[in-house]
């Protein structure tokens, strides 16, 4: 399946009947999530390569949004580096976890490369509450959700989002609690 945004020809979006069987529960879940909060379908991608791609291909239009897996190739700190670089503003990278325990260290390293909204909490918190905060924001973001029972007793877990829009006003980094991991 193809689909055509502006000039560009691209793989086809998420559709139901397209979409590899092999993506977990928890993907489901945050497509579940992306859907209820008003992202349309045929703006969630497959693949984070095909993600990239729509993203790129024009600096208007909505947030492309690309769901993977954790514990995969695509959710390395080096590759969502990568597609936040050759993606631009309009990509948005929603990392679901299934199981524990869960390394932070790709949303972490997102933090670094700048204009980026970063989140990682349980789908029962804020994670609805993330997603609408990236459809204001004009810059890509990186987005890691679990299920609450994975990280439930997990020392190193921290619940957080990082704003770039808050740096005038003290700090882009809001955890939840008092109790930060150490990277």
């Amino acid at each position: 399946k193809f689909c055509t945004r502006g000039n560009t020809t691209h793989t086809a979006p998420f559709t139901r009947q397209y979409f590899p069987r092999t993506f977990s529960k928890m993907t489901d879940k945050a497509i579940s999530l992306l859907t209820s909060c008003g992202v349309k379908q045929s703006d969630i991608y497959e693949t984070l390569d095909s993600a990239v791609k729509a993203a790129s291909a024009s600096e208007e239009g909505p947030k492309c949004w690309a769901v993977v897996a954790a514990n995969g190739t695509a959710d390395a700190p080096n590759t969502i580096i990568k597609a936040l670089k050759d993606g631009g503003s309009r990509l948005s990278i929603v990392v679901a976890a299934s199981t524990g325990p869960v390394s932070q260290v790709q949303v972490l390293r997102a933090m670094e490369y700048g204009e980026v909204y970063v989140a990682s909490t349980d789908f029962e918190g804020k994670a609805a509450g993330c997603v609408k905060e990236c459809l204001f924001f004009t810059g890509p973001a990186v987005l890691l959700f679990t299920p609450a029972a994975v990280t439930k007793g997990d020392a190193a877990w921290t619940t957080f989002t990082y704003d770039p829009r808050r740096e005038a006003s003290g700090s882009a980094f809001a955890a939840e609690g008092d109790k930060v991991r150490k990277e």
